[in-house]
């Protein structure tokens, strides 16, 4: 039963990790590939779009958590958990922009393998620790934030300011450019 639940608990912030990409990167790869675009302010503007985006999405996850007839109470504690790595994932995908725009797939292939890893590590050790199934989700969580952490790392070696701006406008208008990139992931 434990590992049904965590296993539904994983399926259910992947679905949100999915919606938090919303085909900003798709877009945003293809105009600042079709022009001398500053990537700079493009990336920091992405990035506090996504942050926005991912905090909206992790508030559904929870709200629509009491309507599912699977939202045990074990679930429900699991999600609330592990919802906050529906930011991480953002804040990753918005990495991997960069990363995919300089060809530099090493860098995010380095940032998740270490967080992979390191939530893999804890992971073994919540279990030998007998830690009840929704803090198991506590290993996937720090897993994230190492991978957002080491990609943000990796960030600021190929550009000097990473901090978002949060711009109502930019991120608007994405949402109106990309809605039919995001249509396909559905």
């Amino acid at each position: 039963e434990g590992t049904g639940i965590f296993t539904l608990a994983l399926t259910y912030l992947s679905i949100f990790y999915l919606l938090s990409d919303f085909g900003f990167n798709a877009f945003i790869l293809r105009k600042i590939q079709d022009t001398r675009y500053k990537i700079q302010l493009e990336w920091r503007k992405l990035l506090g779009a996504r942050i926005l985006w991912s905090t909206i999405l992790l508030i559904i996850a929870l709200l629509l958590l009491p309507f599912w007839p699977f939202a045990t109470p074990a679930f429900s504690q699991a999600i609330f958990v592990g919802c906050f790595a529906i930011i991480a994932s953002g804040i990753f995908i918005t990495s991997n922009l960069l990363f995919q725009s300089r060809l530099r797939y090493d860098l995010s292939v380095i940032a998740s393998s270490l967080g992979t890893v390191i939530g893999l590590i804890l992971f073994i050790y919540l279990i030998s620790q007998k830690i009840s199934l929704p803090y198991l989700l506590l290993s996937h969580l720090f897993g994230w934030f190492i991978i957002v952490l080491s990609s943000l790392f990796l960030v600021k070696k190929l550009i000097p300011i990473i901090f978002p701006i949060i711009d109502k406008q930019y991120t608007i208008n994405l949402f109106k450019s990309s809605w039919q990139i995001a249509g396909t992931l559905t």
